[in-house]
C-alpha cells in the first residue's frame, strides 16, 4: 500500500494528507488515518522536495498530454478545492457537506445548525456531537447551539487531533 501512494506521490506530489487517505480507500477500500499516512511517510523518507525532484525526470511530452487530456472534463481543475463536511454515527453519514473554496465560521455554524436537526436531545441516541480541536470547532456559538439543541458537544484534546 506505501509503494502504491509513493508512487501516487511522484506524479502528484502536492496531495494532501486528506487526499492521500482518500487515494488509498479508491485503490485498496480501506480507511487510513492521516497520522498513519504521516508516519508512515516519514518512515520511507518522503518529502514533497524528493517527490517533485522525481518528478521532474518524467516525461513532459506526457505530462502534457495527460494535462491536455485531462482538461476535457471541466470538473477536474487542479487549482480548484471543495471541502468537505461529513457528520458520521453508527449507522453512518448523518450530512456532509460539499463546496467549493474554504470553511469559514458562517459555513460552519449553518452546517451545524443543520446536523442537530439530525440529532437527540441528551441522553437519546446521537446526542453526542464530537469534533476534532480545530479552531473553527470553539467559537461560543457553536457550544450555545449545542446546549440549546441538548446535543452534548466534545472536542477532543489536540494530542488525538494529529500531528
Amino acid at each position: 500500500m506505501l509503494k502504491t501512494l509513493l508512487e501516487h506521490l511522484v506524479e502528484k506530489p502536492d496531495l494532501y494528507q486528506d487526499e492521500m487517505a482518500v487515494y488509498l480507500f479508491d485503490e485498496f477500500d480501506a480507511l487510513v488515518a492521516t497520522s498513519c499516512i504521516s508516519r508512515a511517510l516519514a518512515a520511507a523518507g518522503w518529502s514533497r522536495k524528493v517527490a517533485r525532484r522525481i518528478a521532474k525526470e518524467r516525461n513532459a511530452d506526457l505530462r502534457d498530454h495527460y494535462l491536455h487530456k485531462l482538461s476535457s472534463f471541466p470538473q477536474f481543475h487542479r487549482d480548484r478545492r471543495h471541502q468537505i463536511l461529513p457528520a458520521y454515527s453508527q449507522d453512518g453519514v448523518e450530512l456532509v457537506r460539499i463546496y467549493p473554496g474554504f470553511t469559514d465560521s458562517i459555513i460552519f455554524e449553518d452546517y451545524i445548525e443543520q446536523l442537530l436537526q439530525h440529532c437527540g436531545r441528551w441522553p437519546a441516541p446521537k446526542s453526542v456531537l464530537v469534533m476534532d480541536n480545530a479552531s473553527i470547532h470553539h467559537p461560543d456559538q457553536i457550544s450555545q447551539l449545542c446546549e440549546e439543541a441538548g446535543v452534548k458537544l466534545l472536542l477532543s484534546p489536540s494530542i488525538l487531533s494529529g500531528p
